[in-house]
């Protein structure tokens, strides 16, 4: 798994080149506090299973490993907005995901789409080199359509989990969810927009509460602009 992971690395400034991720965790970035946040369950659990950061993209979601028992780390995803999903059934099967120059479709369900046919210029001199590179270190790619096809199983398996830790977001949170410069902070700016933005009518009643004590969805948005750039 680490060489892998390691291979991976080494091909981040190519890889980004074609698809919107980027293989190493970002900066400074602690796995369980995101979980935490992202869940926003400080108490979060997974017996027997493990969690490591894998990767992230421009919006801030978190690709990870998750690891069950003597199984292969499978690659899932974690959503700034609060798609989730299974993307690969190994670390492997994710380097050949990633040859397709995949798409993270997220609702209804974050998924990859391939969009290697779509791509022009840079981004294709850049999908062919990754490939070469692939191809001379593990071989010629297997069909998209074998890579993704047997995710549903674990899709169940990792959502139904997510359903079980996740907790909806209340107005007892704000405290924990205020707009400052404790650690944890950027993860919990992410949390919370994506909160407002998926939870409807709930969401204007929060941000009613929000405004008063000082904190609004502009403030969110520009906080997650610097978070971006």
């Amino acid at each position: 798994m680490d060489s892998i992971i390691h291979w991976l690395q080494d091909r981040a400034a190519l890889i980004s080149q074609f698809v919107d991720h980027v293989p190493h965790p970002p900066r400074n970035a602690s796995l369980d506090q995101d979980l935490r946040a992202w869940l926003n369950n400080p108490d979060w659990s997974a017996p027997g299973e493990r969690f490591d950061y894998l990767g992230y993209d421009g919006t801030g979601s978190m690709f990870v490993t998750w690891t069950r028992g003597e199984a292969p780390a499978a690659v899932a995803y974690l959503g700034s907005e609060g798609s989730r999903g299974v993307l690969a059934r190994s670390l492997r099967d994710w380097v050949d995901i990633l040859a397709h120059a995949p798409h993270i479709t997220e609702h209804p369900q974050a998924r990859p789409a391939p969009l290697a046919d779509t791509l022009t210029g840079k981004e294709r001199t850049a999908l062919e080199a990754y490939r070469r590179a692939r191809d001379a270190r593990f071989g010629p790619a297997p069909a998209w359509e074998a890579l993704v096809e047997p995710l549903a199983p674990l899709n169940a398996a990792f959502c139904g989990w997510v359903e079980q830790q996740i907790r909806t977001f209340t107005v007892r949170d704000m405290d924990t969810y205020k707009l400052n410069g404790a650690p944890g902070a950027a993860a919990r700016r992410r949390a919370l927009a994506a909160r407002l933005d998926i939870k409807g009518g709930n969401a204007r009643t929060l941000l009613k509460r929000l405004n008063a004590e000082g904190i609004s969805r502009a403030d969110v948005e520009q906080a997650l602009r610097e978070l971006d750039g």
